[in-house]
């Protein structure tokens, strides 16, 4: 697939965009890119008209030395649609792109109809201790080092981003108008009571446990894209 461009306020967004019939915008997770996306556009969802984008300072997308947080990278995907005339859509989330996506829930309801999240969490001590511990120690290192250039800094801006709460309250969730499913692995890095606190928090959504999976493998795991299928109108 090929990737496009598109200008923003003030950055070119990357992103790729395949097959035909309702769209499906699809989010990536933190450090990730476009590119976990390859069998959703090109397999799973080929009859769906997919548009996947690499988030601000991730992939083909420009980095900006600017602190990231989860709400300014809603705004760029709001932004995106807008300028792509995508007017109404299907959205997965993954990770952080979940985490995108409950925003996006708040903030464009009129745009996405069916929003499924996989492993979002709203708040840092939604991680288990040993994932929160292990990203604290790599902040501290990258700091400690002292070492220069843009990598450096690009790394340190993407743990910090997940070593924040993502801004929304209980209340900016129970104020969630559209359909919402929410999947999480088994063994993710992400507690199951912080998955239940958020499924209990946004009316009507459903929390699948998809077994035998973790955070990272749950993404191509056949019960996980069953579970989508069913829950996105044809």
């Amino acid at each position: 697939m090929r990737t496009c461009y598109i200008q923003l306020r003030d950055m070119k967004m990357a992103y790729r965009r395949a097959g035909s019939g309702k769209a499906l915008l699809l989010l990536h997770g933190n450090g990730e890119s476009k590119d976990i996306f390859a069998e959703y556009q090109e397999a799973y969802f080929a009859d769906y008209d997919t548009i996947a984008p690499d988030s601000r300072c991730h992939g083909e997308s420009v980095f900006d030395p600017c602190p990231l947080t989860i709400e300014g990278l809603s705004d760029d995907i709001a932004e995106f649609c807008r300028a792509a005339g995508i007017e109404e859509a299907f959205l997965i989330g993954y990770s952080d792109g979940a985490n995108i996506a409950l925003h996006l829930a708040k903030r464009a309801p009129h745009i996405f109809k069916r929003i499924a999240l996989i492993s979002p969490n709203v708040l840092v001590s939604g991680f288990k201790p040993a994932t929160l511990l292990a990203m604290r120690f790599q902040r501290f290192f990258w700091r400690a080092a002292g070492l220069a250039g843009l990598d450096v800094r690009r790394r340190l801006m993407l743990l910090e981003l997940m070593l924040n709460d993502i801004g929304l309250s209980g209340e900016d969730l129970a104020s969630t108008g559209v359909p919402v499913l929410l999947l999480h692995a088994e063994r993710d890095v992400i507690k199951k009571s912080h998955f239940e606190d958020i499924a209990l928090s946004i009316p009507g959504c459903r929390a699948v446990m998809i077994e035998g999976t973790d955070h990272y493998s749950i993404l191509k795991d056949a019960g996980a894209v069953n579970e989508l299928r069913g829950f996105l109108p044809r």
